[in-house]
């Protein structure tokens, strides 16, 4: 029985100390336009815009969503900086101030 322990023990203490970090080379994804050239398909559009605004002394947030849906766009990304949208989808927007929607 302390063969076994003695033995589990080793081999736990050998196990953690023979573990190494894997992290030390990681690729760092370099975001460029090289890698962002190309013909991409938009599946989906959100948007969410918090403004902030005085009125008569009171702040009033006002919040707005936007979600896309019914998407048949391209987006086509130039390497001399153009992006072009080419397509069609539907945008619906909710307003909310306070507990107020419209």
């Amino acid at each position: 029985m302390k063969l076994t322990r003695i033995l589990s023990l080793i081999l736990l203490a050998f196990v953690a100390i023979s573990c190494s970090n894997d992290d030390d080379n990681v690729d760092i994804y370099d975001f460029n336009k090289a890698n962002l050239t190309g013909t991409y398909t938009l599946t989906k559009y959100e948007t969410k815009e918090v403004k902030t605004e005085d009125v008569n002394g009171f702040d009033v947030t006002t919040t707005t969503l936007s979600t896309g849906d019914t998407f048949s766009v391209t987006a086509t990304f130039d390497s001399n900086n153009i992006c072009t949208l080419n397509g069609t989808f539907r945008i619906v927007e909710v307003k909310t101030q306070g507990n107020n929607r419209e």
